[in-house]
């Protein structure tokens, strides 16, 4: 609901007076989160946004997304982190407690111990950025050029915990408790001696100059105004800071926000003090780790990081959300409606009764009028009325201090759900039954509209609209007829607009500044209805589809930059004007805020007051919308390939392409983008160039993403994020190729190309051979036949002739007939042998063992010669080429014919066998023998010679007159 207007009522003490309670929502880490350790020491946002602590059992990193742990086992020399600085070019200075210092680089321990056997305690940056180190019992040091140097100075073996600058002048404290004033020689200046119970730990300067001394006895302030030489010791503190929780307590920390709030961590509690000098104390009962706070940090999106020895905790300060609670009333029973009494005065209804709340003092004012036990407001009504469950309208005397009868008597008994009244004083109340009208003395039940009305609106233009409980939403013209106002003189005429909206069960209505009626429902969103000049409504519609939390709307509400407010069962949407429409904004998600929302009060300065169910909620608005993208950075690129460090070989290289094998074809990549106003709202997009699928994914708070079987190629990772003002950032990537194998490799077609051209050409070759091979075998059949054939059949010719000659001489002819037989024998064993040497299935050697048996038998069968061959087992199953087969069958029949001439022998052996690649013919007889190397006009054993040569073959004769002879002939098998 909204009160419109401000009426002029001064409250004060109705009853009793409470103190708020003002809860903050903070966000904690803890080692279940994945921090290295609980007891936190140090807080550090680096140069790229992401958040390092130091504790006493290692370093964390805290991108976002999750933590990355540093600490001895994988490389830290020493685990109990003192503070951390980083240098221009991005090198992390780690300093531990154990006197090292390690440096980290791309996220990864660069150079372990650069600095030994020194304590450094803190880094601090000068404005001419000066790089001091102060340590433990080693005085003061610098670091130049990445060199750590000890400069001279008068105490060279003291110890220092914190320094801030004075203009050209350097404040330091120690452990013995005094504050000294170096000038930029580390000189000694000045010196403040403090108690002996004091000693000093943290040393803070604010915006006004006012320097803050933390101390095991509270906050203490100084005053560095010069007197005779000396600087004045403490000063009181002032107002604001003049409290117990900061009097008696170890100040361990102190900042001063973007805004101008103090902060201070004490050892019982958080301390904040406000720009209005308000103050409260923040302990573990509010949501802290523990109520020891260790140390404090402000990020670059200003929100507070908190220290502890029992975890880390973040507070959001962009938009600063404040839950005021009355521990008797509110922090139970919340809060139904809210109304502005005046600037600084709210009426909230509680189920107890309605309360007042100062905005100046933040108390809660209880009034208790036994009569209303659930009080409403009656809108637009001057002075605020209330009504209760037992039918009566109320108002508060401010003269009585109490709820006093406004109208009587009561109206006809039902229970009001909502009331508005018109500036005639008429009142319209919504019951369970339907439309009660108040006017005149007189209440009465108006039968048109028998509906249970759940909320009633007047608009600019005087119509009244009713949104009922399931029968949808009705606007409703009324007719005063004269001033008595009596049921017979008011006319209603009810127009019916359920067909506009998807759901007729209406929980709230709304006009806003451009007389647009909305209309919230309990199913389907909301929905604005705009006049037309032909007086029709046009409608727009928002759900969940569009964005919406929630489809359960419980209160709209509108700023004073129009944007429109829906509080529902969940928490807030902020539509946005865009245009003729809106966005919608998610302004609870975003900021991490979930309640039921009852009534909206926007004010001035972007704040808005709302009535929730855990109490009254001050909300100033961040305009979180307008927030760009965070810089996005990949965290962690895994490949198959388990020799590959990201921030070694990768970022460290300044992005060198990766090259991987094509079994490496599987790549996880992490991402993030160090924003941590709420994490899990930041929505990521990524894609793979060079895939298949190049576009970009569905934006989704997703930090990681596998792929696996790609294809050889050249890839690029991009992944980007979105800012809540809707446009994305630039995208990080990340190169990287997969090599082929070699069977697709350029240089392997080029040898398969190669290859397949010899193949041809080596084909081409084999069938010009085989064609000559075979022009050769005609040749030599032409030639045979011409040779043996022919010449045999001119003899036969010739010899014929002669016998028919010598017919008359019968003795002649018979000789010649003879020789004619003997030529004719001849021919067909020479066409026989030609026959047989071009058959190819007479290519093995046992079918060649066959006819050399047949030609042993015709040659030495008459004789007394006996013949043995022999095939050894190697040689069954091999061939030979067709002329080889021809020629080893030539030496063969040379050779016993040789031996049927000339040796006379009585037994010839003839072995035919393998040896490796090559074939043996052995013929042995126990001749005559004969002498090799004797001249003779013979061609025989020349014929023998050639026919073995020309197959690059050896010939042995082994012979001695009498002893017989020995030929072995040796052949490589042509392929």
């Amino acid at each position: 609901m909204k009160w419109r207007g401000i009426i002029a009522v001064f409250l004060f003490h109705a009853a009793s007076l409470q103190l708020t309670a003002q809860k903050l929502i903070f966000k904690t880490y803890t080692e279940e989160d994945g921090l290295v350790s609980n007891p936190v020491r140090r807080i550090f946002q680096d140069s790229r946004g992401f958040i390092w602590i130091g504790t006493w059992q290692g370093l964390s990193k805290y991108d976002g997304h999750k933590f990355t742990n540093y600490t001895t086992v994988n490389g830290l020399s020493d685990n109990m982190i003192n503070d951390l600085y980083e240098s221009p070019d991005g090198k992390l200075y780690v300093s531990e407690n154990g006197g090292t210092t390690d440096i980290l680089q791309h996220d990864a321990i660069a150079k372990k111990a650069v600095f030994k056997n020194v304590i450094v305690n803190q880094f601090f940056l000068t404005q001419n950025n000066r790089v001091i180190a102060l340590t433990d019992t080693g005085g003061l040091h610098e670091i130049k050029n990445g060199n750590l140097v000890k400069p001279l100075q008068l105490l060279p073996h003291y110890t220092y915990h914190d320094l801030i600058e004075l203009n050209d002048s350097l404040l330091i404290g120690g452990s013995e408790g005094t504050l000294r004033i170096l000038n930029r020689q580390f000189e000694l200046f000045a010196e403040i001696k403090q108690p002996k119970e004091l000693l000093n730990f943290k040393i803070y300067k604010d915006s006004k100059n006012r320097v803050w001394v933390g101390t095991n006895n509270g906050l203490k302030i100084v005053s560095v105004l010069q007197k005779n030489n000396q600087p004045v010791s403490f000063t009181l503190l002032p107002g604001p800071f003049n409290i117990p929780a900061l009097k008696n307590n170890y100040a361990a920390h102190m900042l001063e926000d973007s805004v101008g709030n103090f902060w201070i961590g004490t050892s019982n509690g958080l301390v904040k003090i406000d720009t209005e000098g308000g103050w409260q104390v923040f302990s573990d009962k509010n949501g802290l780790p523990s109520s020891k706070i260790n140390c404090l940090y402000q990020d670059k999106e200003n929100n507070i990081w908190i220290g502890t020895p029992l975890g880390l905790a973040k507070l959001v300060t962009k938009t600063a959300i404040r839950i005021y609670t009355n521990k008797d009333v509110l922090y139970s029973k919340g809060a139904g409606f809210l109304a502005p009494l005046n600037k600084n005065i709210f009426l909230l209804g509680t189920n107890p009764g309605p309360q007042l709340y100062n905005t100046r003092n933040n108390r809660f004012t209880t009034i208790w009028p036994q009569k209303i036990v659930y009080a409403g407001f009656v809108e637009n009504s001057r002075p605020l009325l209330l009504f209760s469950n037992d039918n009566r309208f109320d108002k508060y005397d401010t003269a009585t201090r109490r709820m006093v009868d406004y109208i009587l008597p009561a109206p006809p008994s039902a229970i009001v759900h909502c009331a508005v009244m018109d500036a005639n004083g008429i009142i319209f109340s919504g019951t369970q039954k339907g439309l009660i009208i108040r006017s005149g003395g007189k209440s009465w039940y108006e039968n048109k509209l028998p509906h249970r009305i759940t909320f009633l609106l007047l608009d600019k233009k005087n119509y009244l609209w009713a949104g009922t409980w399931n029968n949808g939403l009705f606007r409703i013209h009324y007719i005063c007829t004269d001033n008595k106002s009596d049921s017979n003189r008011i006319s209603l005429s009810v127009q019916d607009l359920s067909y506009l909206l998807p759901d007729k069960s209406i929980r709230c209505l709304f006009e806003d500044s451009k007389g647009n009626i909305w209309a919230g429902t309990r199913h389907q969103g909301i929905v604005q209805l705009t006049d037309k000049n032909n007086k029709q409504q046009a409608v727009q519609t928002f759900d969940l589809r569009h964005g919406l939390m929630s489809n359960w709307a419980r209160v709209i509400s509108e700023d004073a930059k129009g944007c429109i407010w829906i509080g529902s069962n969940l928490g807030i949407d902020k539509l946005i004007p865009e245009g003729n429409s809106f966005r919608v904004f998610n302004f609870s998600r975003v900021n991490n805020y979930f309640d039921e929302i009852n009534a909206i009060i926007p004010e001035h300065n972007n704040s808005l007051w709302l009535a929730a169910n855990n109490g009254l909620v001050n909300i100033i608005d961040g305009e979180m919308e307008k927030t760009p993208a965070s810089p996005i950075y990949i965290t962690s690129v895994k490949l198959v390939d388990t020799s590959f460090d990201y921030n070694k070989n990768y970022l460290a290289s300044g992005g060198t392409k990766v090259e991987l094998k094509y079994y490496q074809n599987q790549a996880e990549f992490e991402f993030s983008a160090p924003g941590f106003i709420n994490e899990k709202q930041i929505l990521y997009s990524y894609r793979l160039l060079g895939s298949g699928d190049t576009a970009w994914s569905k934006p989704a708070n997703l930090q990681n993403v596998s792929y696996a079987s790609l294809q050889p190629g050249s890839y690029s990772f991009e992944v980007r994020t979105t800012g809540w003002n809707l446009e994305w950032g630039a995208p990080a990537n990340f190169v990287f190729s997969i090599r082929p194998p070699y069977w697709r490799t350029w240089w392997f077609y080029s040898l398969i190309g190669i290859a397949i051209t010899a193949l041809v050409y080596a084909f081409y070759r084999y069938r010009i051979r085989q064609l000559l091979n075979l022009q050769k075998v005609r040749n030599r059949i032409a030639s045979d036949l011409h040779d043996d054939i022919g010449s045999t059949l001119t003899n036969i010719s010739i010899l014929s002739e002669l016998s028919n000659k010598n017919l008359h001489q019968p003795q002649q002819a018979k000789k010649y007939l003879q020789r004619i037989t003997e030529e004719v024998n001849a021919s067909g064993q020479a066409l026989d042998d030609i026959i047989w040497s071009v058959n190819s299935n007479n290519d093995t050697l046992e079918e060649m063992l066959v006819r050399m048996r047949r030609f042993a038998a015709e040659l030495f069968d008459h004789t007394p010669t006996k013949c043995y061959l022999e095939l050894q087992p190697d040689a069954v199953g091999k061939k030979l080429k067709m002329e080889q087969r021809r020629d080893v069958n030539l030496v063969y029949k040379e050779s016993l014919n040789n031996i049927y001439k000339h040796a006379a022998a009585q037994t010839v052996w003839v072995e035919l066998s393998m040896t490796g690649h090559s074939v043996k013919l052995r013929i042995r007889d126990d001749g005559k023998g004969f002498n090799p190397e004797a001249t003779t006009h013979r061609n025989g054993l020349k014929n023998l010679k050639i026919r073995v040569e020309k197959w690059k073959g050896k010939l042995i004769i082994t012979s001695r007159p009498g002893k017989g002879s020995d030929i072995e002939i040796t052949m490589p098998v042509a392929n």
